[in-house]
This record gives structure tokens, sequence and C-alpha cells, in this order.
């Protein structure tokens, strides 16, 4: 009975070995298994990051193209827009010297600046320019004084011309053309400003004066 009975606990034995065997080769297989299913995503995903940092390093570097291109860009700019504001000037400078030329008395217009006349009662003269929209509009004030011991009646006319010196505009101080009086006497000792917009012919920008008194 004893012989018999040991047999049967050897077998036993065997069979639980086999079955620790058979669960930890199926654990082992299923783990192998699932790490395989992972490959595809991940390869996916280092795809799409290789390419996200490719289409990042193409767009930086065109955007250091354009850096450079619109730099290049204004730098040329700069330098047409000094060149052609040199070559303005001297042409405005040959202009002038070929209207002085022409007419020696004209003078030419400086806004916002006070020019000596000190012609007979006529001190100074300051001209002035506003703009609204498109439309410039010239003004100047005059100041005369009368140091004599006599009453002055201003007769004063100030002619505009443009930059070829062809006349503009006249402003006429004193007396109209029609012969009426449209300032005051100066009495002695008295000085007065007298201020007044640019009578113009037309749309022309004047750019020089001249300025005649009667005595």
């Amino acid at each position: 009975m004893e012989a018999s009975d040991r047999p049967s606990r050897v077998d036993n034995g065997g069979t639980g070995r086999e079955r620790v065997h058979g669960h930890s080769h199926s654990s082992h297989h299923r783990r192998r298994h699932s790490s395989r299913r992972w490959i595809p995503v991940l390869a996916l995903v280092s795809g799409l990051l290789t390419l996200l940092v490719i289409g990042l390093g193409v767009h930086t570097f065109m955007l250091w193209n354009e850096k450079v291109f619109l730099s290049a860009m204004e730098r040329q700019l700069t330098e047409e827009v000094t060149a052609q504001r040199e070559e303005i000037g001297t042409l405005r400078e040959e202009m002038a010297l070929l209207v002085q030329g022409r007419a020696p008395r004209l003078s030419p217009i400086v806004l916002d600046q006070v020019v000596p006349i000190n012609q007979s009662y006529v001190r100074h003269v300051l001209f002035t320019m506003t703009r609204k929209g498109s439309h410039e509009n010239y003004e100047y004030t005059l100041v005369m004084e009368n140091n004599t011991l006599r009453q002055i009646d201003p007769d004063v006319k100030i002619m505009f011309f443009d930059r070829n010196g062809i006349q503009v505009g006249i402003s006429e101080i004193g007396w109209e053309p029609r012969g009426r009086q449209n300032v005051d006497t100066l009495t002695r000792g008295e000085v007065r400003n007298h201020s007044a917009s640019v009578s113009l012919f037309d749309e022309s920008r004047p750019e020089y004066f001249l300025i005649r008194v009667a005595d």
C-alpha cells in the first residue's frame, strides 16, 4: 500500500511543475506580443517628430533669408533716397542761381523765419504756411515802423514768384487796386504788425518774393 501511494505523489508534483512552466511561457509570450504592438506607434511618432523638426528648420531658414533680403532692400532704398535728396538739393541751388541771375532782387521765401527788410518804414516780414488737406495757404506778417516826424500812409506791394521766377501772386498793403485804403495811417513813432493771406493767381507754390515800398 505504501509503495503504490508514492508514485501517485510523484505524478502530482510533475503535473504542477508543468502547469507553472506553461503559465510562465504564456505570460512571456503575451508581453512580447504587447511590446511588438507599440513598435509601429513609436515609429510613427518618431517620423512625425522628425518631419516637425525638418519643417521648423526650413521655416527658420526661409525667415532668415527673408530678413537678409529685406535688410538689403532697406539699405538700397535708403541710399537711393539719400542720392535723390542730394540731387534735388543741387537742382534747387542751380535753379536759385538762375533765378537770381535773371531777377537779382528776388529773395527766397523761408517759412517761419523773420526776414529783415529795412526798406523805408518796412522793418521785416515773416511767412507761414498752413495746410488743409491738399490745399496750402500762405500768410505773411509785415512789421512797419514810422520813425519820422510825419504821418505815413503805407503803400507796400509784395510780389510772389515761383521757382522759375514767374510771378504767381501779389499782396498790396495800403491801397487796393480800386484806390481804396485798406490800412490806417502810421502815426509818428508807431510800430504795427500787418498780417494777411498771400494772394496767388493760381495753385502755384510761391518760392520767391519782392517787396516794393512807395515813400
